[in-house]
């Protein structure tokens, strides 16, 4: 299976993850954003944002249960990179002593010692940006290129390879 495949399973699950967290720990979830003090904790937005995640995650693997929809894979791709900047910004304006006490929300929480405990926005935005390395093979893969019988011409009878070639 080639890498553009392998990082899009992996895209789609960190999503469907971050977003199912959220969804299930919904109270939990409200109060880090809450302790975090940079946006209202209102249930509306962190439902929405809870819920983006999960339909990316599963656009995703959408792309990913047939081939032949690059485009569309490229595209959630795009839309799961300004995302993962988005929230990398949203990070780096978290105070680091809110860091060290709740963590940053990332993935809900749910990944406790890898994304819950990054003690500064720095360490967070470190982790983002490995994920967003994740991105590349989707976005820049060309896939197999098909040829039909069409496109591959006979070789013509006057170039035919000499006899005892």
């Amino acid at each position: 299976m080639p890498l553009e495949r392998w990082c899009q399973i992996i895209l789609a699950l960190a999503w469907s993850q971050a977003g199912l967290w959220k969804v299930l720990e919904f109270e939990r979830f409200r109060a880090i954003v809450d302790h975090q003090g940079l946006i209202p904790a209102d249930r509306a937005l962190l439902g929405a944002a809870a819920g983006a995640e999960v339909l990316l995650g599963a656009a995703l693997a959408w792309c990913f249960a047939e081939p032949e929809r690059r485009r569309a894979s490229r595209l959630f791709a795009v839309v799961s990179l300004l995302l993962l900047a988005g929230l990398s910004v949203y990070v780096s304006q978290v105070p680091a002593e809110a860091l060290r006490r709740v963590g940053c929300g990332c993935f809900g929480g749910g990944l406790g010692g890898v994304a819950g405990r990054a003690t500064t926005p720095w360490e967070t935005i470190v982790l983002h940006a490995a994920g967003g390395l994740l991105h590349a093979p989707v976005l820049w893969s060309r896939g197999r290129e098909r040829k039909t019988d069409s496109a591959v011409s006979p070789r013509p009878a006057d170039r035919a390879e000499p006899a005892g070639a």
